[in-house]
């Protein structure tokens, strides 16, 4: 019996514990097996003692891990809005050259939102996000979109976000 073959056999011996005819054998006749045999026994023990104790419930340990996270990384959230940003100054810019539809006029007193091709639909269970963020005019106009403000300023939009983070859908307030 070859030491990878032996390897096999001993994952499952420390599992389960029946050994297989000759495996026995070849763990007394090879020390490094017989280190690797030793070594998931030990795995498959400290897994089992894992498996018996309790599980926390995740509001006692979720509001400190998220501090954690916040301790660690301050400005987090104005580094994620610049990200943000550009993602669907990209996302825009894509749009338009893919499709080559102008911006739709407004048609009420609000305008529509205006889906992101090529994005996965919202399911009908999922339950989105509507940000509002500021846009650097200069990524609207590189995008296509027909901008009346100042061109060294920035715009305020909406982005309609799914529950996995991506943007579905813009809408520029002016």
């Amino acid at each position: 019996m070859t030491c990878e073959r032996s390897r096999e056999g001993l994952v499952e011996v420390a599992r389960s514990g029946a050994w297989p005819a000759g495996l026995m054998e070849h763990v007394a006749a090879c020390a490094a097996c017989a280190r690797f045999a030793q070594e998931q026994r030990k795995l498959s023990a400290a897994l089992a003692a894992l498996a018996q104790e309790d599980v926390p419930d995740p509001e006692e340990f979720a509001a400190p891990v998220m501090a954690e996270f916040d301790r660690v990384r301050p400005g987090q959230s104005q580094a994620w809005r610049w990200i943000l940003a550009v993602g669907v100054a990209a996302a825009i810019a894509l749009a338009v050259v893919r499709s080559g539809v102008p911006e739709p006029a407004p048609t009420q007193d609000e305008r529509p939102f205006v889906a992101i091709p090529y994005t996965v639909p919202l399911a009908p269970d999922e339950h989105p996000l509507v940000a509002r963020i500021e846009i650097p005019v200069p990524a609207l106009i590189a995008a296509g979109f027909r901008v009346t403000a100042d061109p060294a300023g920035v715009v305020e939009a909406d982005v309609l976000v799914g529950e996995d983070g991506r943007v579905r859908a813009i809408r520029i307030r002016e």
